[in-house]
């Protein structure tokens, strides 16, 4: 729950070399899926390279390290406009335009968010567990309503995790640039912040058809922190819950339920 915007969530602003470097890499855009939220851009030539992805819409953007040489990216900015950036690691903190496909333009009329909010992201990275997201789903096993099922993650996460300390504070001095959840992990070792518990719980929804947000910003309880937390689809309306809060809640034996109002956040994005 660290206030790092721009090392953890938008990964901060990018150095990039425009002229005589030596282009290594290629990559392609898969643009076919556009209309349900997301495309695939696929790298290669750059094994060993540090990668960068910014998306653009407008006045607004987002960028961030792909974890792997293919990599989904989510349209978050709804229909319209968009430009996707491709960049190799040039050194230090400099990054270069991949030497093909380094820029992709597309106009999308229509996001269908229920696709939008269910495919496995890196932010959200389901696709990529292979123990914590079938533990999960034998947990929602019998579930047959949307909110029985995110009752069942929400209360295994609740009442299991604990906040890690050390991370955040690794975080807050900007030694973990670039972190993204591993879902495994973190489930595996019950331990995460902010961001690793809205990861968890998103992806076991998300696994299942149900469409979740990960929502980033700032709360009342928190003031002047950046965090994040979730939101469900329950019956045609987003409801949002707080994995992070709550947990702390039950350790205090306070009061806590799924559903809380967050009418009053700041929304700065939404994966």
């Amino acid at each position: 729950m660290k206030k790092l915007l721009s090392t953890v969530f938008l990964a901060g602003l990018l150095t990039v070399l425009l002229h005589t470097a030596v282009f290594a890499g290629e990559a392609t855009v898969d643009t076919s899926t556009a209309d349900k939220g997301y495309v695939t851009a696929t790298f290669t030539g750059v094994e060993g390279l540090p990668l960068r992805v910014q998306v653009e819409k407008g006045s607004e953007s987002y960028n961030f390290p792909p974890a792997s040489e293919t990599v989904t990216i989510p349209l978050i900015f709804g229909a319209g406009d968009y430009k996707i950036m491709l960049f190799e690691g040039a050194g230090g903190n400099q990054y270069r335009p991949v030497s093909s496909g380094a820029i992709t333009e597309l106009s999308v009329p229509a996001i269908d968010e229920n696709a939008l909010y269910t495919v496995s992201i890196q932010q959200i990275n389901y696709a990529a567990s292979t123990t914590a997201i079938p533990a999960l789903k034998n947990l929602m096993a019998g579930q047959t309503t949307p909110i029985d099922q995110a009752t069942a993650v929400y209360n295994d996460i609740v009442t299991t995790f604990s906040y890690d300390v050390e991370l955040a504070a690794k975080v807050g001095a900007g030694q973990a640039a670039g972190y993204v959840p591993v879902i495994d992990t973190v489930y595996s070792e019950k331990k995460g912040i902010c961001y690793g518990y809205s990861a968890v719980f998103g992806g076991a929804l998300r696994s299942q058809g149900i469409p979740t947000r990960m929502v980033q910003g700032y709360i009342p309880e928190l003031p002047g922190t950046f965090h994040a937390w979730n939101e469900v689809l329950i019956d045609g309306k987003w409801v949002a819950t707080d994995l992070t809060i709550d947990a702390e809640a039950y350790k205090a034996g306070a009061e806590y339920q799924l559903a809380r109002d967050r009418s009053s956040a700041q929304v700065v994005r939404i994966f």
